[in-house]
C-alpha cells in the first residue's frame, strides 16, 4: 500500500506542476444512460464530455453509493458528485411472505414494482443500479415452519444452502424479482446482480443433512475406496460413515487430511450454491 501511495503522490505532483505551467486539464467525461458492452475487462458505453456535451463510446468506471432508502432517494442528485451507480439491496423475506397448503409460496409483488420504479429513475438520471440480492434475508416463518432446512451457523446464513426447501424458496424469490426488473422500462439501468455480500458459510457435521452430504462427497473424492480415505486421514475406519468425526475437524485435528477435506468440501458447497444462484438468475 505504501508503495502505491508513493506512486500516486508522484502522479499528483507531476499533474500539479503541469497545471501550474498552463497545461489544460484533462477532459471530464460523464456517463450517459445507454447500452453497455463488456470489452477487455471494462464496460464501454456512451460518455459525454462535460465541457461540450459531445458524446462518444468510452470505457467507464462505475462508482457511487449504497444501499438503503436514503441513498435511493438521492439518485437524481448523484450527478452533482460525479456518482453514476447505486447498489440497492432486497431479500427473499420481502417477497416470500408465506406458504399455501399445497406447498406453493405466497408472493408479495409490491417490492418488485417499487424496484422497477427505481430503475426508471436511475435510467432518467444517468445512474446504473446493482441489485444486491441478500439471500441471507431469509423469512423467519420459513425457519420456524421448516426447521429441517434451518441451520444457525453463526454466519449471515441461518439455513442450509444445499437443502431442497431453501433452494425452492430462493428460486421462487428470484422468479418474483428478476423478470420484473428485466421487463421494466428502466431495465437498461440494471448494472448487475450482486449474489451475496460479505459471504460466509459455516456448515457443521452436527447437522445430519450436511453430514450425509460430506459422506457422499468423500465417496466421490476417493472413488468409493475406503482404503484410500484411511490412508489419507491415517485412520482405520470400517466405513465412510464411521470415518466422520462427531465434531467438526479443526486445524488442530490430528488427522490433517480430515481437516483439509472438510475445508475443501465447505468451499465447494459454497461455490456450488453461488453457481446455482447465478444460473437461476
Amino acid at each position: 500500500i505504501c508503495d502505491e501511495l508513493a506512486q500516486l503522490l508522484t502522479v499528483i505532483d507531476d499533474e500539479t506542476t503541469a497545471a501550474q505551467a498552463g497545461r489544460p486539464a484533462p477532459a471530464d467525461y460523464q456517463y450517459r444512460s445507454s447500452p453497455k458492452t463488456l470489452r477487455g475487462g471494462y464496460y464501454e458505453t456512451t460518455m459525454a464530455e462535460a465541457a461540450t456535451g459531445a458524446t462518444t463510446q468510452r470505457p467507464v468506471i462505475f462508482a457511487g453509493y449504497g444501499h438503503f432508502n436514503g441513498a435511493a432517494a438521492d439518485i437524481e442528485w448523484f450527478h452533482n458528485v460525479e456518482a453514476n451507480t447505486i447498489q440497492f439491496e432486497t431479500g427473499p423475506e420481502h417477497f416470500i411472505t408465506g406458504e399455501n397448503p399445497d406447498g406453493s409460496f405466497i408472493i408479495n409483488p409490491a417490492p418488485a414494482k417499487d424496484f422497477a420504479k427505481i430503475l426508471e429513475r436511475a435510467w432518467a438520471s444517468n445512474v446504473t443500479v446493482i441489485f444486491l440480492l441478500s439471500p441471507h434475508y431469509y423469512p423467519e416463518w420459513a425457519l420456524t415452519r421448516h426447521p429441517e432446512a434451518a441451520w444457525n451457523s453463526g454466519s449471515f446464513l441461518r439455513y442450509d444452502i444445499q437443502h431442497p426447501y431453501s433452494r425452492k424458496l430462493l428460486k421462487a424469490y428470484l422468479a418474483a424479482l428478476v423478470p420484473a426488473l428485466r421487463n421494466s422500462p428502466g431495465a437498461g439501468a440494471l448494472h448487475s446482480f450482486c449474489i451475496s455480500n460479505e459471504p460466509a458459510y459455516r456448515p457443521s457435521l452436527r447437522n445430519p443433512f450436511t453430514r450425509e452430504r460430506f459422506i457422499q462427497y468423500l465417496k466421490k473424492r476417493y472413488h468409493g475406496d475406503l482404503a484410500k480415505l484411511n490412508a489419507a486421514w491415517d485412520i482405520h475406519a470400517t466405513s465412510f460413515a464411521a470415518a466422520i468425526p462427531a465434531t467438526d475437524p479443526t486445524i488442530d485435528t490430528p488427522a490433517k487430511g480430515q481437516f483439509q477435506d472438510f475445508c475443501i468440501f465447505k468451499a465447494e458447497e459454497f461455490t456450488d450454491w453461488h453457481t446455482w444462484l447465478a444460473t437461476t438468475i
